[in-house]
């Protein structure tokens, strides 16, 4: 049996095809990113939780005109509307799109415009750019602090990241990194279970 990756029926060695593909600025567009990232979060966020869960594509922020990639949201109904306050916010590029700093600064910018205006003060924040992937806390204070989540699989015995100050943070690859790929969002799940 071939080893598993962080995706559910998507075996290593499949992984392993996908990420060179994913990887080359002239293939892996932004929606064939995103593509992989809805199932992860999916797989990660919705399938496994109790909770009603949604993933909205191209979401838009209460009062706002910015777009969102994803958006993973609990559905809360009241008698005349479904609020969703956002938990996961996702950006994907593909390998020739924008650079990381853009795209970090567009997940940071939508990380306080989401946060601003709902209860939730805590999002987590995923970027995609072809077969790589960085992932943050973002909290909602006076100061704004979005920090970068590490895990070092080289300490078998750790069960929880560190989180770095600075907002660059690693990041991973598809192929090379699936274990901590596979830990870090294990760890989100069960931060917004």
């Amino acid at each position: 049996m071939a080893a598993p990756s962080f995706l559910r029926f998507v075996t290593q060695s499949d992984m392993n095809q996908l990420e060179p593909w994913l990887g080359k600025a002239h293939e892996g567009s932004e929606s064939e990113v995103n593509s992989i990232w809805n199932a992860a979060l999916y797989q990660y966020f919705v399938d496994s939780s109790p909770k009603q869960r949604l993933i909205e594509p191209e979401a838009t922020p209460f009062n706002s005109r910015s777009k969102i990639d994803l958006a993973l949201a609990d559905m809360q109904y009241s008698s005349d509307f479904v609020k969703t306050p956002f938990l996961v916010l996702f950006e994907g590029k593909s390998k020739a799109g924008d650079d990381w700093k853009h795209a970090i600064r567009q997940l940071f910018d939508y990380a306080v415009e989401v946060t601003k205006v709902q209860t939730q003060k805590t999002v987590w924040l995923v970027g995609g750019k072809g077969a790589e992937v960085k992932f943050w806390r973002f909290v909602y204070t006076d100061q704004e602090q979005m920090k970068a989540i590490k895990w070092d699989i080289s300490k078998p015995d750790s069960q929880n990241p560190t989180f770095e100050k600075q907002t660059g943070g690693p990041t991973y690859k598809l192929a090379l990194n699936r274990l901590e790929i596979q830990k870090i969002l294990t760890y989100i799940a069960g931060r917004i279970a």
